[in-house]
């Protein structure tokens, strides 16, 4: 049978401003893209791929685009209805973040993306912690890169301790994390530390740019978490709480079958990743 695959990690730019866009990611983390960054590029490649339905996350990177990009997703799930939901994005330092939330929430948005990183703050910052606890007591999803990223090298702002300081925070405060998802299973390139201090913990992870290799520009290929690891850490956390992505388009969508067919679960199990579990976090069925 035919597995169904929701892709819970990938992105997509307004037509206009795509090729700059990809051009500028490409060049300073030296990656290689798959698709040319267009929402109707991504449903084509998706159709080519056998993918159901992609998640898309905006990465705000500056304050004042914050109204300007939560429209553009909110014309992507009006428009692209049954193939693509975008959530919206919040930066640290919009200080209107409850109105802004509150405005998404009223255009039927399910959540939000926070990258510590391209925002340059701590994810366990003040700052972070209160767009939390509201947009989690609004009951939306957030997605939060965790771990390194390959355009700043060494920048521990999304580092396993400090999503750790986040979470623990966060729990003494009264606030539910069981809608935090921590991409690239907990921590792009500190599988190890994830392992150690993440698993198990009360949020989602998704699996986006964790099995395989990824390959650069220079063509240098880069092995990223080990599968006996990447078992270690879904049978620590539990698998009802991995969720399938890509990162496309730094990623290729057919990997995620090819990858995860390669991990020593069972077909069941598979299915929960691949589908069932973001069905059920979107609440979908």
């Amino acid at each position: 049978m035919k597995n169904r695959v929701i892709d819970f990690h990938v992105h997509v730019f307004p037509d206009r401003v795509a090729p700059l866009a990809i051009k500028n990611l490409c060049d300073s983390a030296n990656a290689i893209n798959y698709y040319d960054g267009t929402a109707s590029g991504l449903i084509k490649n998706m159709e080519a791929n056998g993918i159901e339905l992609s998640i898309c996350l905006p990465v705000i990177t500056n304050p004042r685009h914050t109204i300007h990009i939560n429209d553009y997703a909110i014309e992507i799930n009006e428009k692209y209805k049954g193939k693509l939901i975008s959530f919206g994005g919040m930066h640290p330092d919009y200080e209107d973040y409850k109105t802004e939330i509150d405005r998404l929430i009223d255009n039927n948005i399910k959540g939000i993306k926070l990258h510590p990183v391209y925002q340059h703050t701590y994810i366990d910052e003040l700052k972070y912690i209160n767009i939390l606890e509201y947009a989690l007591s609004r009951n939306l999803i957030v997605s939060i890169h965790a771990g390194l990223d390959p355009g700043f090298p060494g920048d521990e702002r999304a580092g396993a301790c400090h999503l750790r300081n986040m979470i623990d925070i966060l729990t003494e405060r009264g606030v539910n994390t069981s809608k935090i998802i921590l991409a690239h299973t907990g921590g792009l390139y500190e599988w190890d530390k994830v392992y150690e201090k993440l698993a198990g913990c009360n949020v989602y992870m998704d699996e986006s740019m964790t099995l395989g290799i990824m390959e650069n520009r220079s063509g240098e290929i880069n092995k990223l978490c080990d599968n006996e690891l990447f078992e270690k850490i879904i049978i620590k956390h539990g698998v009802d709480r991995i969720l399938a992505g890509s990162d496309n388009p730094w990623t290729k969508s057919s990997d995620i079958i090819k990858n995860l067919n390669k991990i020593n679960i069972s077909d069941d199990d598979k299915e929960k990743i691949l589908y069932r579990n973001a069905i059920k976090l979107l609440n979908l069925e």
